[in-house]
C-alpha cells in the first residue's frame, strides 16, 4: 500500500512539475516576443492617466522575479521602469514627465511578492522637524530597560515594575517592554512581541525609533506589524519570531498552514518585511516548493 502511495505522489509530482515547466517555457516564448511592446503600452497607459489628471506616480513595471531588492533596477531613459536584472533592458522614449519623479512620489523600485515592482509609499506620515525631534528624543522619554528603573527614570505616561515598562498608546493601547538577550529590549503589544537593539522613545501616546543616520521615526507596534502581514496572507500566520533592524524594518518569520500537492497538509515557512513606519509588506519569500502546494486560507482573521 505504502509502494502505491509512493508512485502516485511521485506520478502527481511528475505531471505537476511538467506543467510548471510547460507554463514557464510559454511565458518566455511570450516575454521574448512581445516583451518591449507589453511595456511601452503599459507606459502609454501611464502616460495618458497623467494626462487625465490623475496626480499620481506613474511608473512602470515588469514584475519580473526577484528574490531581494539588489534584484531589482530603475531602468528606462527616465529611470520610469523596474524590472529585474535578469531581464532584458527596456527601451523607452527619453522624456521626462513630472510623474516619474519617483523621488517626488516616495516610490521605490523593490522586490515584492518575488517580483519587482513600484513601491508607492502614500502612507508616509510628515517629515519631523528638528524642534519636534528634540522634543521626542528626550531622556526622559526614552524606554531605557534596567534590572531596576530607578524613581525618576520612568518615561512620562508610563508606569515602571521592576525592569518592565508599561505605556498607554493612542487609541487605549497598551505596549509593554522589558529586557532580552544579547543587549536588546523586547517590545510588547497585544502578546505579540518584538526584539530590536533600536532605542525607543514614547511621546504623546506614540512611540518612536531612533534609527540608522540618525533618523528618527514614528513606528507601529509588532501586532500591528502580524496584523498587515495576516491580511496579505488572508490567514492566520503563526510569527515565531520577529525584529526591528535598524533600517526601520520589521523582519519577521511566520508559518502558515498549506496543502501540498493539494492533498498533503504542512506548514509552509514565511519570511516577510514590514516598513515600521508605515506598515506595508515591503518583501516576502516563500519555500522553493510553494508552487506544488495550496494555501490554506482564512475567511475571517484578526
Amino acid at each position: 500500500m505504502k509502494k502505491i502511495i509512493s508512485a502516485v505522489i511521485s506520478i502527481v509530482f511528475l505531471i505537476l512539475l511538467i506543467n510548471f515547466a510547460c507554463t514557464i517555457e510559454d511565458a518566455n516564448v511570450n516575454t521574448g516576443n512581445n516583451y518591449n511592446t507589453k511595456i511601452q503600452s503599459q507606459i502609454k497607459e501611464s502616460e495618458n492617466d497623467s494626462k487625465l489628471g490623475t496626480e499620481e506616480f506613474c511608473g512602470t513595471s515588469t514584475y519580473g522575479a526577484c528574490e531581494t531588492d539588489a534584484d531589482c533596477l530603475r531602468a528606462g531613459c527616465s529611470d520610469s521602469v523596474c524590472q529585474s536584472v535578469g531581464e532584458e533592458s527596456v527601451i523607452t522614449t527619453c522624456e521626462f514627465k513630472e510623474c516619474y519623479n519617483a523621488e517626488k512620489y516616495n516610490a521605490r523600485c523593490v522586490c515584492l511578492e518575488n517580483k519587482c515592482q513600484w513601491l508607492v509609499k502614500k502612507e508616509l506620515k510628515g517629515e519631523l522637524t528638528q524642534a519636534q525631534i528634540g522634543e521626542i528624543i528626550r531622556e526622559r522619554n526614552r524606554l531605557k530597560v534596567r534590572t531596576q528603573i530607578q524613581a525618576g527614570e520612568c518615561p512620562e505616561n508610563c508606569t515602571c515594575t521592576g525592569s518592565v515598562i508599561k505605556c498607554e498608546i493612542e487609541g487605549g493601547r497598551e505596549m509593554r517592554v522589558m529586557a532580552g538577550e544579547s543587549g536588546n529590549v523586547v517590545v510588547i503589544s497585544k502578546d505579540v512581541n518584538a526584539s530590536t537593539n533600536v532605542t525607543l522613545y514614547h511621546h504623546n501616546g506614540k512611540i518612536y525609533g531612533n534609527f540608522r543616520n540618525n533618523e528618527t521615526k514614528e513606528i507601529i507596534l509588532p501586532d500591528e506589524a502580524q496584523s498587515r502581514l495576516q491580511e496579505q496572507l488572508r490567514t492566520r500566520a503563526e510569527v515565531r519570531n520577529m525584529t526591528l533592524d535598524d533600517e526601520g524594518i520589521y523582519r519577521i518569520k511566520a508559518y502558515k498552514r498549506a496543502r501540498l500537492f493539494w492533498m498533503i497538509s504542512v506548514q509552509k515557512r514565511v519570511e516577510a518585511n514590514v516598513d515600521a513606519e508605515t506598515g506595508e509588506i515591503i518583501r516576502t519569500r516563500v519555500p522553493w516548493w510553494s508552487f506544488l502546494a495550496k494555501d490554506v486560507m482564512s475567511e475571517n482573521f484578526e
